[in-house]
């Protein structure tokens, strides 16, 4: 491309399924949506205000779904459709695939905005490099979904992720997150999800990033967002920096993933929460919570049956009802906490053995030894 180029338009390579090789104006302050993505050209229009089933608008764009090869039934965009107008029609695909032959690509260093889907579905697609002294800000929803990435060392200068960013690149091993993020989207490493006109539709075909084995987490992140790293059966380790700012791990963030051990002590927020599901059936056996912990959510570690010895600080004032579901008496979890407090669901804690805290001696309660929790 002739560094003259200001503007690529959106679907400017779509369906160029022999193209391996792309050099992009290093004038571009922006990569479109849809650049290397499949295109459709649909079944019918829609009228303004509304959705009639087309999938082509009204200026004569197609419509592109969020995945490497259209196929004959309906594909989905990241939200409802039923009040959007034209432009954001979906409809009945046709055959029309992705790049499927681009083998890497170089971002230049002004652009500031990689778009939607914009390299959604290049499988062959393993390097992504940034040039020096990049200016990117923003990785839109799913720009690099369905692409055959092995590594991506995320620039410093990108303060915004879209979801499910990577969901589907089961060849993704490493992955470096910019420190400058506050939020792990939803579904970042997780399979795809999408909308259709009736709820909720999962892409069974795009799988999570199932080869990532370790992830490290910036101090300045608030929050990871539901589902980022679900099933990432491969996840054995995920490292809180120093002075870590997160409040909230959201719902089945960590869901079904193989982390063993999970250190969050060195988080500094003074309220901090893990969500339903967060946890549930990981792997986990030893988790330090810190000292700001106010809740554990409903099913937060469901199923993890290998995790002994939690200590439960005493900031906690909420476990929800079936915190520890499917875990058993033969776990001990200490509570710094001399007694139950009220906010603790009663059942959920009957499901393991709790043991409480006592400065004096006494039958049946624990305290610290060098640093270690031993019962009196």
């Amino acid at each position: 491309m002739p560094n003259t180029v200001t503007v690529v338009e959106m679907l400017a390579f779509s369906g160029c399924t022999a193209l391996e090789s792309v050099t992009l104006s290093n004038q571009l302050t922006e990569i479109p949506e849809y650049l290397f993505a499949s295109a459709t050209k649909g079944t019918g229009t829609t009228s303004s205000g509304g959705n009639s089933g087309g999938g082509v608008n009204d200026g004569g764009i197609p419509i592109v779904p969020p995945s490497g090869k259209a196929n004959k039934t309906p594909q989905y965009k990241d939200e409802p459709v039923s009040n959007k107008n034209s432009d954001d029609a979906v409809g009945l695909l046709e055959d029309v695939e992705s790049c499927t032959a681009l083998k890497s690509i170089v971002i230049p260093a002004d652009v500031v905005t990689i778009g939607k889907y914009a390299f959604s579905g290049c499988t062959a697609m393993a390097t992504v490099t940034f040039a020096a002294n990049d200016t990117l800000k923003t990785l839109s929803d799913y720009a690099f979904m369905d692409t055959g990435i092995t590594a991506f060392n995320m620039p410093n200068s990108v303060t915004s992720i879209g979801i499910y960013q990577f969901a589907g690149c089961e060849n993704l091993a490493s992955l470096t997150i910019s420190s400058n993020v506050t939020v792990i989207p939803e579904g970042m490493c997780d399979k795809q999800y999408g909308i259709s006109n009736n709820g909720m539709v999962a892409f069974t075909q795009l799988q999570p990033c199932s080869s990532l084995t370790s992830i490290v987490i910036p101090n300045g992140i608030t929050k990871i967002d539901k589902y980022a790293f679900r099933k990432t059966t491969a996840l054995t380790s995920v490292t809180f920096e120093e002075g870590s700012a997160i409040t909230a791990i959201g719902e089945s963030a960590f869901e079904g993933s193989a982390i063993k051990t999970l250190d969050l002590s060195k988080a500094t927020a003074s309220n901090i929460a893990l969500e339903a599901f967060a946890f549930r059936a990981a792997l986990l056996e030893t988790v330090n919570l810190p000292s700001t912990l106010k809740t554990i959510g409903g099913t937060a570690f469901q199923n993890c049956t290998k995790l002994t010895n939690l200590i439960i600080p005493s900031s906690v004032t909420t476990i929800s009802s079936n915190a520890f579901k499917g875990c058993t008496k033969a776990q001990t979890f200490y509570a710094e906490a001399t007694s139950k407090p009220s906010g603790w669901n009663a059942t959920t804690m009957n499901l393991v053995n709790v043991v409480y805290y006592s400065e004096t001696e006494l039958a049946g309660a624990w305290h610290y030894v060098e640093g270690v929790p031993t019962l009196w």
